[in-house]
């Protein structure tokens, strides 16, 4: 049983219990430097004013790191005398909360020098634990305060897997109250050390640009070599770690990281570290400040390291300071206690004779306990948890040098900045994400201004042969060529180019209008289609059913039938567009472009979309509807081939119906596979759909009104159906229009009348050939008698003659 005592004293000895990892442990905790803090305070006690009647020892115990272990070893303590009364540790955090647990039901009361663990805090599991050590808790808050006061919204957090699970913890805390204040985690990876490289491409997938760090300096280190491989360093990235590193902690050689020192450093810069008091160099004021102990903290830090250089011990952890205000800790609280205990007629020494009165009593001194050590102020919350007073903000500069920049009071929660507040560069402050900039691939003005101007002048082309139209109606040529029809294709015609008007609005206008716009460039455009065509075709129609039903046909074929048909066509069209905008209406749909530009500060990312107005089972729909106008175009073709051969211009299109069909199928061919590969391309698309439009229609009613004006220009009052200076007499009664339709039957019933005879004179001409070839005598003249035969060539023509016209 060691112990640490003075060789010679007159004083009562009292007794504590020590445990400490003083064997190769799973944590690597340098139990045998811990020690050394531990009995440098106890000789600073017993050497002082405190407990002046009394010496203090502790009976050391090895934990090992270990819980079972440190239970057996706390069961040796209570087997032995004299009777401790309290209990020193752990280093461990599972080892310090088993010890907790059989303190407290052993009525002792426990003071933990270098356990952080959050689990800790439990005050109704562990009613008697104290930890001089600060636990993660106010550390925690100050970082979550740090990221409040930036107004980051979204953070990510990384923690180390370790056995003791204390990253894991103080990760969880920081996530509720990162979660109480409404702000996004992105991500919570944990760090096994294997794959440290994909948790880092995680952050740069999910545009992690503040980070809350809980690792340990050896995993801390590697975490920043790939950080610096990975480009997630520099001012641009808030880093926010919990300060348990060593100075330059860095540049510390180690075999496991693939980086420079000079790229660690870069890696590290503009870093911030939460960091107790301690830790840092002391400023003049603070060097005249006395400690309980009478050591400033580099005197401290000075004797401790002389202890360690005589001990043989190469390195210690920043939390040797904690062990011994913790030692203190014990020392105040016993001697506190000595004045109640003489009111009770107790002693230190009599601890055995009320062990819970006695530990009820050191609970409620050490609660109450206020002093200045050299980890600075040492008060405890009603927790058990050590009040550390300030914790310092660190800012790692590109210079490598830590640089105090704040201070957060986890006692009313505020937080103070110090210095001139120039914290990144330029003052600007970090965005806790890139920031997308929506560009819209959008039409050039200049071509909407253009294809807007081209349309208007169709319409007023259209409105033009409109009023032409209306004007000479009267007129034989235009009445003949069905102007109530014409008037239709006219309409058809305006409708396809407001279409091109309605190409040219785009989301500038309204996202909300724009659904509508792009439901209307449809329906306009599958009308127009349907009326302009379909009335082209039904007069076609007409003229096909006088010219190749001369002998069937009885009565007129009246605009009233063509109008008819023509609703057919229009009601089949209405119906597919009420069904499409029913069942699958198209919206405005907004696509992004692959790739994306990042602007020269890497904090904007400039992403390229456009807007397609398209919706469910869009392709389907579209090829519904192709293929009901190319049915149209199908029959349109049909009768412009049947009535090719009728002679009336003024009644005849179907030359130029084939020449529109001609031109829409050759261009619809073209123009409808590319514009649905350009869709990427909204400027081309766009082109290409509005020149096959214009260039079609404008065409179409070029072909077909042109020569009517040009006609009437010339010729006014002249009469399409006069041949060789005759008109026929079919003119002369019924209605205007009665006597126009029964003109083109009468018309139509004597050119084939005259097909016929044409093809009679043929073939007598050529028997006739045949006959004066085969000819060999000259027979006498004859008469022209039935059965007679005459061998005078003149005669045989008067005779054939003679026969044709009494035929």
């Amino acid at each position: 049983m060691p112990c640490i005592t003075r060789p010679s004293s007159p004083r009562t000895p009292i007794y504590f219990g020590g445990f400490f990892p003083l064997s190769p442990n799973k944590a690597s905790v340098p139990g045998r430097a811990l020690l050394a803090a531990a009995e440098l305070a106890l000789d600073h006690v017993n050497k002082s004013d405190m407990l002046r009647d009394y010496e203090l020892r502790m009976i050391v115990k090895d934990s090992k790191c270990d819980p079972a272990y440190t239970a057996n070893m706390f069961m040796d303590l209570l087997s032995q005398q004299p009777n401790c009364l309290m209990t020193f540790g752990g280093a461990c955090s599972d080892v310090t909360e088993i010890l907790a647990e059989m303190s407290a039901y052993r009525h002792l009361a426990q003071i933990s020098y270098a356990s952080r663990s959050l689990a800790l805090s439990n005050r109704e599991k562990f009613p008697t634990l104290f930890r001089a050590l600060p636990s993660e808790s106010a550390r925690n808050l100050a970082r979550v305060a740090w990221v409040k006061h930036f107004g980051w919204q979204r953070i990510a957090t990384m923690f180390e897997k370790t056995s003791t699970d204390l990253a894991s913890q103080s990760n969880s805390q920081v996530i509720r109250e990162l979660k109480e204040i409404n702000r996004t985690i992105l991500q919570s990876e944990e760090i096994t050390g294997q794959h440290i490289e994909l948790d880092i491409i995680n952050l740069v997938k999910n545009d992690a640009r503040i980070i809350v760090g809980t690792f340990y300096e050896a995993k801390a280190r590697r975490v920043f070599c790939q950080a610096y491989k990975s480009d997630l360093y520099g001012a641009r990235y808030v880093w926010i770690l919990i300060g348990t590193y060593s100075h330059h902690w860095w540049s510390v050689p180690d075999p496991s990281v693939g980086c420079t020192k000079d790229e660690m450093r870069k890696a590290v810069a503009y870093t911030f570290i939460f960091n107790n008091q301690i830790f840092v160099s002391e400023d003049k004021k603070e060097a005249h400040n006395k400690t309980l102990s009478g050591l400033t903290t580099n005197q401290f830090y000075k004797q401790y390291r002389d202890v360690l250089h005589k001990l043989n011990v190469s390195s210690a952890p920043n939390i040797t300071a904690y062990t011994y205000d913790a030692l203190w800790t014990v020392a105040v609280a016993l001697n506190k206690s000595i004045p109640k205990l003489d009111t009770m007629g107790l002693r230190l020494q009599d601890f055995y004779l009320n062990k819970t009165g006695m530990t009820n009593l050191f609970v409620r001194t050490i609660q109450d306990i206020h002093f200045l050590g050299v980890t600075g102020e040492v008060a405890f919350f009603s927790d058990g948890d050590r009040y550390d007073g300030m914790v310092e903000i660190l800012q790692q500069h590109p210079d490598g040098h830590a640089v105090r920049v704040g201070y957060y009071d986890a006692l009313v929660r505020e937080l103070r900045l110090v210095g001139k507040g120039n914290l990144w560069p330029d003052g600007k402050i970090p965005l806790d994400k890139t920031i997308t900039v929506t560009n819209f691939v959008q039409i050039p003005l200049w071509l909407i201004v253009l294809t807007s101007v081209l349309s208007s002048l169709g319409i007023f082309l259209a409105l033009f042969f409109l009023g032409f139209n209306l004007r000479f109606r009267k007129k034989r040529y235009i009445k003949l060529s069905s102007p109530n029809l014409n008037n239709v294709i006219l309409l058809g015609g305006i409708l396809m180019y407001t279409t091109v008007l309605l190409y040219g609005l785009d989301g500038r206008l309204s996202p909300l209008s724009y659904n509508y716009v792009c439901r209307a460039r449809f329906c306009l455009l599958s009308l127009g289609f349907t009326v302009g065509f379909g009335a082209m075709f039904s007069k076609t129609w007409r003229v096909h059913q006088i010219f190749t039903n001369i002998k069937k046909i009885r009565k007129v074929v009246s605009d009233f039938d063509l109008f008819r048909l023509l609703g057919a066509l229009v009601f089949v069209d209405v119906l597919l567009l009420v069904t499409w905008m029913t069942l699958h209406p198209p919206n405005r749909k907004v696509i992004t472009n692959e790739g994306a530009q990042i602007s020269f500060d890497r904090d904007h990312k400039i992403v390229l979309c456009r807007e397609e107005c398209v919706g469910p089972h869009f392709t389907v729909w579209i090829i519904v509807f192709y293929t009901f106008h190319s049915l149209q175009l199908v029959f349109g073709l049909f009768l412009a081939f049947e009535t090719r051969k009728v002679s009336i211009p003024a009644l005849n299109d179907s030359r130029f119906i084939g020449m529109s069909v001609y031109n829409v199928v050759l261009l619809c061919a073209v123009g409808v596979p590319v514009s649905f590969f350009t869709s990427s391309h909204p400027t081309v698309s766009f082109s290409l759909i509005c020149a096959v439009i214009l260039f079609c229609t404008t065409l179409t009613l070029g072909i077909l009104f042109v020569p009517k004006v040009i006609q009437i220009y010339k010729d006014p009052d002249g009469n399409p159906l006069r041949r060789g200076g005759k008109q026929s007499s079919a003119l002369s009664h019924g209605t205007p229009y009665t006597r126009s339709m029964e003109a083109i039957q009468n018309h139509a019933m004597i050119e084939e009348e005259n097909k016929k005879l044409r093809k009679q004179v043929e073939e007598l001409e050529m028997n006739l050939k045949r006959i004066v070839q085969g000819q060999t005598s000259r027979r006498e003249p004859a008469s022209c008698q039935d059965g007679e035969e005459t061998e005078e060539p003149r005669a045989i023509f008067g005779c054939l003659s003679q026969k044709t016209h009494q035929e």
